[in-house]
């Protein structure tokens, strides 16, 4: 009786988690040239999570919108665009950084567990964190950066430029915690 009101329980806070929805107002201009005034679904504050489509309201229709469709999103300060990562899947990402290379932050969430009860027993869903992926694009690819692989990937997208590639080796910690100064220097000072 008891574990069947727990899983109840969770069950019922699980569903009220996924259908709290919230939403920002922002602009919405598509690539046919419409603009929509919406409120748009967010995760958090200036934060929008999306698969292949945004959900939208204006009055009391929510409504939803193909990432294909979006030319870009304004959202407070930020400013959403969809790009194609180089697995050829379109995804929507904050801009980080503009220019003739682009950083785009992706975010997402996935389950966070705690480990309760005795050892070996399951560990038990409490919610979600949040995580984000950056993405570094330019007319021809797109690349993820990963920590391992940050100054090789941004080197990647401006091969000849020696003093990106002084700036790196010198300031490593501030292109790894901020990887949108390395592309924002090589926009500015590379060709």
């Amino acid at each position: 009786m008891k574990k069947n009101l727990t899983a109840t329980v969770l069950i019922l806070i699980s569903v009220i988690h996924v259908n709290a929805q919230k939403f920002q107002t922002g602009i919405i201009k598509l690539k046919n040239g419409t603009t929509i005034d919406a409120k748009i679904q967010i995760y958090k504050r200036d934060v929008i999570l999306s698969a292949r489509k945004i959900t939208y309201q204006t009055g009391k229709q929510i409504l939803k919108l193909k990432l294909s469709e979006i030319d870009h999103i304004s959202l407070g300060e930020s400013i959403y665009s969809p790009f194609t990562s180089s697995s050829g899947s379109t995804k929507l990402g904050k801009r980080m950084a503009t220019g003739q290379v682009e950083l785009y932050r992706k975010y997402g969430t996935r389950p966070s567990t705690v480990m309760t009860g005795a050892p070996g027993s399951a560990p038990t869903l409490t919610g979600q964190d949040m995580f984000f992926m950056d993405y570094v694009v330019n007319e021809k690819e797109s690349v993820w950066i990963k920590k391992s692989n940050l100054k090789a990937t941004i080197l990647k997208f401006f091969p000849d430029c020696s003093q990106l590639k002084a700036r790196l080796r010198r300031n490593t910690s501030l292109e790894s915690k901020f990887p949108a100064k390395a592309i924002e220097f090589g926009n500015k000072n590379c060709n």
